[in-house]
């Protein structure tokens, strides 16, 4: 993962994402615990960027740990919970290399295409492998990813340039399917100025997810196209998974 791709971003990013619905979010994930018969209040937010989903949890009386790869935006989160006066671990960690107590979760959430960035080959599965051991037995996992047909149709493409939007930004993305890669150049305005950054994501087949997910010891349960409980269609650009990890995994 290329932690550097959100440093100039991160004192931005709650502007950027101003409009997202993080509190429809946290009922979404509460939802699917629910329905999957999850329980329990120590929740690891994965690739927790600056926190938002982690302080709404914490507000509902889980007990959060916040990891994520940019020191950069978890000093923006850290800044966040201090304002807020809410209790949130942080740590700055590599997705692909979680240093985390064994069995100390009783649920994991990542969201919003994060594990999309992980792109070297095998570390999605370092990723699964990780978070398997600091679930405990039975505890859930849920996650969601960009499809490939999101990439293909070059959602990524898209701008803001209203004179008085916080940020103003052009995205264009290019997709190469033999590699499964998309690049997404970014130019970004602010009233402090330009800044640009250049965004990787890979593409992931459900197979290989569940394939993934059964040898870290955590079978998929479901599939979902994002935010229902309906199952993901041909023009489904983001899917939400639910695994378990097993009680006595192999």
């Amino acid at each position: 993962m290329a932690f550097d791709s959100f440093t100039a971003l991160a004192p931005h990013y709650d502007a950027l994402m101003a409009s997202v619905p993080y509190r429809m979010w946290v009922d979404y994930l509460e939802h699917l615990v629910e329905v999957h018969q999850g329980g329990g209040k120590r929740v690891l937010d994965l690739a927790t960027g600056t926190g938002s989903v982690a302080l709404l949890l914490a507000s509902r009386g889980y007990r959060v740990t916040g990891v994520d790869i940019s020191a950069a935006m978890v000093e923006q989160a850290r800044l966040k919970s201090a304002r807020d006066g809410l209790q949130v671990t942080w740590l700055v960690q590599d997705a692909t290399r979680l240093d985390l107590p064994a069995a100390s979760f009783d649920w994991c959430c990542c969201l919003y295409d994060s594990l999309n960035y992980v792109i070297g080959e095998g570390n999605l599965a370092q990723v699964f492998r990780g978070v398997s051991r600091a679930l405990r037995p039975d505890g859930l996992f849920i996650f969601d990813l960009n499809t490939p047909y999101c990439f293909e149709q070059e959602l990524f493409t898209q701008r803001c340039t209203a004179p008085d939007a916080p940020i103003r930004y052009r995205w264009r993305s290019h997709y190469n399917p033999e590699s499964g890669l998309t690049r997404v150049d970014m130019v970004f305005w602010t009233d402090e100025g330009e800044f640009r950054e250049t965004h990787y994501q890979r593409a992931y087949t459900s197979a290989e997810v569940g394939e993934w997910l059964e040898q870290a010891g955590m079978p998929l349960l479901a599939e979902y196209e994002a935010y229902t409980t309906l199952p993901p269609g041909p023009m489904t650009d983001r899917i939400f998974y639910v695994a378990r990890k097993l009680a006595d995994p192999a």
